[in-house]
């Protein structure tokens, strides 16, 4: 990209979600790929304005070592998830059992939060808990076989569209056109 544009691009990742989340609504950003939901809050917050997206849908999964799952098993349970405003792997996940089996998991579950997907991944594996919410994509991703071995997709969510880079309003618009 700085070849391509002649702009020193810096690219920076960051440790969690939740340490993504702070520096994105404080507009420490030029321009981030980011989830639908953090998008809402960054233009709410710093204007920030969504350039692009992914031609990929974007679609949650639940994990377990259990084959499948029923809705009757899942009280007093362990729910792992990547952080609270993970779009699909927490977000979507949460609405879909609220509205489809009248779950409640912040309610009728046990909750934690583990930093990123593939933690999740491991978490369920090992037997942190018993069902862990992500994406396909990282599912796909998840390079560590004795753990992925482990797991099985139990449940996965209707599709959205996915994540946008969206521009910080302080950038001048010959600069956003050239990195688009």
């Amino acid at each position: 990209l700085t070849e391509q544009t002649g702009y020193k691009i810096i690219f920076k990742t960051e440790n969690s979600i939740p340490s993504f989340e702070k520096k994105l609504y404080a507009g420490e950003y030029d321009f981030a790929y980011m989830n639908p939901y953090h998008f809402i809050i960054a233009n709410q917050k710093k204007g920030y304005i969504a350039k692009l997206r992914g031609n990929e849908m974007l679609t949650g999964i639940i994990v377990s070592q259990e084959k499948n799952f029923s809705p009757k098993q899942l009280h007093g349970k362990t729910f792992l998830f990547p952080a609270p405003n993970a779009f699909a792997a927490t977000l979507l996940t949460k609405f879909e059992f609220k509205y489809k089996y009248n779950f409640d998991i912040d309610k009728d579950a046990k909750v934690m939060y583990v930093n990123s997907h593939d933690s999740v991944y491991k978490g369920i594996a090992r037997g942190v808990g018993d069902f862990g919410g992500a994406i396909t994509r990282t599912f796909e991703n998840f390079k560590n076989d004795d753990d992925k071995s482990k797991l099985n997709i139990v449940y996965k969510t209707d599709s959205y569209p996915s994540h946008p880079i969206a521009f910080h309003p302080n950038m001048n618009q010959a600069e956003v056109n050239k990195i688009q």
